[in-house]
């Protein structure tokens, strides 16, 4: 993936995380999930909700 998939993939998945919440989809059990695609070591981290914990996302379950 070039620099501008790159860019325009990061731009999709943004707005799909977006137009989840403003449309309260998420409460209601909508995934938005279709429209994010991760590398195979990717990571999560979030200083707000983890701290400084990084969580592979390989040890995520497939349903969240």
């Amino acid at each position: 993936m070039n620099l501008e998939q790159r860019l325009a993939h990061h731009a999709r998945m943004a707005e799909a995380y977006r137009d989840a919440y403003l449309r309260q989809g998420v409460q209601d059990g909508e995934a938005f999930a279709e429209t994010w695609k991760f590398a195979a070591d990717g990571v999560y981290v979030s200083p707000y909700f983890t701290g400084d914990q990084v969580f592979p996302f390989s040890e995520f379950p497939t349903d969240t």
